[in-house]
This record gives structure tokens, C-alpha cells and sequence, in this order.
């Protein structure tokens, strides 16, 4: 890859953008939300096939290593993800929201700077300093080893425009695609490096260098002007205004969110406990975030579709992110009826030294899905670019994730562990209400009528696993109820539909593949709204 600095833009022609969308063209509400359907349509194909390609893989991993290697590689693992916030500065959050922003107004050019300034930003600042934390970590492998990783972290960071480009035009769904047919590659080779080398470093390197293959594939989801955009970097500077006050704040919010998901807790353990102990409560952590990734699905493709729609049509924006809440409680309601199997299913695949983390999943599966669930509010605050009210948000989640931690982690060990990780997500859900209500976005009626799906769930799923009864029965019987608390919770919901949540559904059906379509209207009629309006959304399609 040839690297220039310059300060402009490349003089190519406008050339088409994915779709064959011109990249000077405004993009509708219907492109935006459509944008959304088909990401979150792919993501959630994709995360189907992976997580039990990644849940294997990981279980391969933690039998290989045990519990205290595999504490100590989420110990590795949080060092280095620190560094690498730290490092890039907040720029690629505020390059997705300035980004996606000038894109849904045909500014090609305003976006095209963007990338080329944020690639040079990496490469003389996040490069150097990450690759000598890196080595840092990697400084008893062999010098062969040191070499790939350093080669691997430069190859992430020069092709991160690649990624920021998939995000600001929104190309999610193709990313996904290609994700589906690289995430075996990715997963062998972590599972590989394992068996060749069962240590923790080992490991890591294997996923770091894993990752740098998978970046490099993204390249073929752009259109070919994008490409030659990406690799030709300029000189930071001259960005738009309030672009590095974003970025101050987004750093600080980031590092001390990593802090609060899981790291505060992982720190405690190590403190207060042996590692074989900070081990259990990583698989316990891995399981239930594996839960909540087909709600954030719709959580990619939504962040740069709101920031579109915040700028271009912000009359709509409330129907958006009812609509988005209202798919998420649906999908995290369902997703929580799977934690009993997950239970079961943690000893089975993980082995005996793992048994006790099936009992700390019930609660941590909650906690997470309950945080994704708020995604689309998330979303809505970075489209607003309320930076400075995100970092207040993880400050109080932190300060609530140390208190909680050091009062209990001494006395309870992993228990204390897990509540203080749900004190934290509950935390954090409530200041996101707050703040989106406050702007008029979003009443409180509309937010305990998305969340009752997962609420209904997670009263089960809690009041399950607090018995400790994981016979067939049980599991069976708790998978039953919570089914039928789901379907009187979609027959609530298709009741108090309105004329928007029709039109938004039927906008979302329609950008979805022919099968998927079909189906979809299928559970539209049943669903989400009355049946005379879903008979008004059949004779409008025109498929």
C-alpha cells in the first residue's frame, strides 16, 4: 500500500457509491431506515451463524487453556483494548457521526476528508503508540511472533478507514455478508494458535492477527472510488467544528465504559480472588454477551441511519427510535427464553472446571440484554453529539460499578461480581432514558411498553435460576412460560399499534430479501399491528 499525505481530496470523478447511489445525492428517510432493515437483517444472519461457531471456538479455548490462563487472557485482552481506545483518540465515533451525517446529505466530498484525515491521524499517532504497548504485552514471545503482531496492529489501523467507511455509508448488510463467510477462518485460527501454544499470550496474538485478516477482507464491501479514498491518507487537520471536543469526551466515555463492562469487575476478582476464579466469571460474562449480540444487531446499521436522520428529516426522528425500542424489546424478550439452555449447556461444553458459571449467566444475561435493549437511545445521544452528557452517563455507571464492586467482591466473590456489573448497565439505562426524554424523543409510556417483552422474561429467567433446579423439566417448563408470556406481550403490542409503526414496518419489510419479506408480513399481521391496517400494508406492497 502506497502512503502519501496530502491535504485534499482525491480528483476522481463522483463515481457511484453501493447501490449505485450517487454519492452527491441527499438520502430519504426511506433509504435511511432502509439502510437500517437490511444491516440489522444481515447482522442478525450473521450472528446466528457465528455465535455457535464462536461459542465452540471458545470452549475450545478455555479447555485448552483453564481457568487461569483464560483469566489471565481477559486480563491481556483489557490491557490492550484500553490502549487502543486511548490511542485512537475518539476518532472513529466522530468520524462515523460527522460522517454519516454529511453522506445522508450528499456532501461525497465533506466525507471523503473525513477519511482521509482520520487514516492519518492513525498512522502518525495511533500506530506508533499502540505497537509499543503491544510489544510491551507480547515481550516474551519470540521475536518472529512480535514481528506479526506489529505488523498485524499497523495492517488494523491503516485499513480502519475501511471499517469507518462501512459505517458511514451504512453498507452494514454487505459487511455482514462477508463477516459470515470469514468468521470460521477467524475462529479456527484462534482455536489453532491454542493448540499450537496453550498460553494466554498466544492466544491473543492469534486473535489479533486474526482480526487484521478479516479488516483487510472489508475492502472488497466498497465501492472502488471509496477504496482509492481510504488508502490515500492527509494530514489531521482543519476538521469540522466541535470535531476534537467530540473526540475528547467519546475517548474518556469509551475507556471508562470499557471499565464499567466487566474490566472493574475482572480487577476486583484478581485483587480479592485466584485467577481460576476471574476465569469462571469471564465464561459467565462471554455467555451472556453472546446473548445480547442479535439485539445489538440492529444497534451498527442504526447508529449511522439516526445520525442521518437527525440531520436531514428531525421531525422523524421520534418514530425512528420508537420503532427501533420497540424491535429490540421484541428480540431481547425472546433471547432471554434461550438463558436456561445456557445454563445447562456452559458445563457441558466448557467442562466441570467451569460448572459454577452456569449459575451466575440467569442475572448477567439480564443485565446485558437489558443494555442493549437501550441501544437505539445510545444511538440517538451520539447523533445528537451529546459527548460531554455520554461521559457524565459512564462516570455515574463507573462510580456505581467500583462502589458496588469493592463492597462485595471481598465478601461474595463472583456474586458480587455480578452485581456489581448490573448495578452499573442498570445505571447506565436510566440516565439513557433520561436524557432522550428530556429532548422529546422518547415518554416514559413508550419505554415500559418496548421493554415489557424483555421485563415479562427476565422475571422468569431470574426467578429460574435462582431456584438451581436445571433438570429437563424445569428447563422445559420455564422455556413454556416465558414462550407464552412473549405471545401475550406481541398481542399487547400489534393492539396499541398506530399508523406509524405500519408505515415504518412496512418500510423496513420492503428493503429485506424476497423470503424474508414474506415472512415478515406474515408475523406483521399477527404482531405488530391490527389486522385492518396489516390488510392496508398487503395491498400497498407492490411485490
Amino acid at each position: 500500500m502506497a502512503v502519501s499525505f496530502g491535504t485534499g481530496t482525491p480528483s476522481e470523478g463522483p463515481g457511484g457509491t453501493d447501490a449505485g447511489v450517487s454519492p452527491d445525492r441527499r438520502l430519504t428517510l426511506d433509504e435511511l431506515e432502509g439502510a437500517t432493515a437490511r444491516g440489522a437483517f444481515w447482522t442478525a444472519v450473521q450472528n446466528v451463524t457465528a455465535i455457535p461457531i464462536a461459542f465452540a471456538a471458545n470452549a475450545l479455548v478455555a479447555r485448552m487453556l483453564g481457568p487461569g490462563d483464560y483469566g489471565r487472557l481477559a486480563v491481556i485482552s483489557l490491557s490492550v483494548s484500553v490502549a487502543a481506545v486511548l490511542t485512537n483518540g475518539g476518532t472513529n465515533d466522530a468520524v462515523i457521526q460527522w460522517g454519516a451525517a454529511a453522506h445522508s446529505g450528499g456532501r461525497a466530498a465533506a466525507v471523503d476528508r473525513l477519511l482521509r484525515r482520520s487514516l492519518g491521524y492513525r498512522l502518525l499517532v495511533q500506530v506508533p503508540l499502540l505497537t509499543v504497548v503491544v510489544l510491551l504485552v507480547a515481550r516474551d514471545l519470540p521475536w518472529q511472533a512480535q514481528a506479526m503482531l506489529a505488523a498485524s496492529v499497523a495492517l488494523l489501523s491503516a485499513l480502519g478507514s475501511a471499517a469507518l467507511c462501512v459505517a458511514v455509508e451504512n453498507l452494514t448488510a454487505r459487511n455482514a455478508r462477508l463477516s459470515i463467510a470469514t468468521n470460521v477462518i477467524v475462529q479456527a485460527s484462534i482455536v489453532v494458535g491454542a493448540w499450537l501454544s496453550p498460553t494466554a499470550v498466544s492466544v491473543w496474538a492469534a486473535r489479533t492477527a486474526s482480526g487484521a485478516i478479516q479488516q483487510a477482507a472489508t475492502l472488497v464491501v466498497l465501492s472502488p472510488r471509496r477504496r482509492r479514498v481510504i488508502l490515500r491518507p492527509a494530514l489531521p487537520r482543519d476538521m469540522p467544528a466541535g470535531f476534537w471536543r467530540y473526540c475528547a469526551f467519546t475517548t474518556a466515555t469509551a475507556t471508562l465504559g470499557m471499565l464499567v463492562s466487566s474490566r472493574i469487575e475482572v480487577v476486583a476478582l484478581t485483587a480479592f480472588a485466584d485467577p481460576g476464579t476471574v476465569g469462571v466469571y469471564a465464561v459467565a460474562f462471554g455467555v451472556a454477551a453472546q446473548l445480547r449480540t442479535p439485539v445489538d444487531a440492529f444497534f451498527a446499521p442504526f447508529v449511522p441511519a439516526m445520525a442521518g436522520i437527525l440531520e436531514e428529516h428531525p421531525a422523524l426522528a421520534a418514530r425512528s427510535l420508537n420503532q427501533a425500542l420497540r424491535v429490540n424489546g421484541l428480540i431481547a424478550g425472546v433471547l432471554l427464553m434461550l438463558v436456561p439452555l445456557a445454563g445447562v449447556l456452559v458445563p457441558l461444553v466448557y467442562g466441570t472446571d467451569y460448572r459454577n458459571a452456569a449459575r451466575y449467566v440467569p442475572l448477567l444475561a439480564v443485565a446485558a440484554t437489558g443494555q442493549a435493549l437501550i441501544n437505539p437511545l445510545l444511538a440517538a445521544a451520539q447523533g445528537r453529539r451529546q459527548g460531554k452528557a455520554l461521559l457524565m452517563t459512564t462516570v455515574a455507571a463507573l462510580a456505581v460499578d467500583i462502589v458496588v464492586a469493592l463492597a462485595t467482591v471481598p465478601l461474595w466473590g463472583v456474586w458480587g461480581a455480578v452485581a456489581a456489573t448490573a448495578g452499573a448497565q442498570a445505571c447506565e439505562v436510566v440516565i439513557l432514558v433520561l436524557l432522550q426524554r428530556r429532548a422529546g424523543l422518547v415518554t416514559w409510556t413508550e419505554i415500559g411498553r418496548a421493554s415489557m417483552p424483555y421485563l415479562s422474561a427476565a422475571v422468569l429467567v431470574v426467578a429460574g435460576g435462582s431456584l438451581g433446579d436445571r433438570s429437563a423439566a424445569s428447563v422445559c417448563s420455564l422455556l413454556t412460560i416465558s414462550l407464552l408470556s412473549q405471545f401475550f406481550w406481541c398481542a399487547l403490542i400489534r393492539h396499541t399499534s398506530s399508523r406509524e409503526t405500519l408505515d415504518a414496518a412496512h418500510t423496513y419489510l420492503t428493503a429485506l430479501p424476497h423470503p424474508a419479506q414474506r415472512a415478515g408480513h406474515v408475523l406483521v399481521k399477527l404482531l405488530l399491528i391490527p389486522s385492518s391496517q396489516a390488510r392496508l400494508a398487503t395491498r400497498s406492497d407492490p411485490r
